[in-house]
């Protein structure tokens, strides 16, 4: 049983990096993500929370250093 418990622990753990590191399913998840929330939630409560996370973003932007 404990080697059924630790062979699972470590392929989430791969499978956790393995979505990390592929930008592609990341940001394709989190955008299917964001088109289920506008679908299923408030109208207005949606494009607030949008807008926010669209200023949080651009301020993020503006903490980075410029690319070399």
């Amino acid at each position: 049983m404990e080697n059924l418990i630790n062979d699972l622990k470590d392929k989430s753990l791969q499978l956790r990096s393995r979505f990390l590191e592929n930008r592609l399913v990341l940001y394709g998840a989190g955008s299917i993500y964001v088109l289920l929330w506008f679908l299923f939630s408030d109208f207005l409560t949606s494009l607030w929370v949008a807008v926010g996370v669209g200023l949080g973003w651009l301020a993020g932007q503006a903490g980075k250093p410029d690319a070399p």
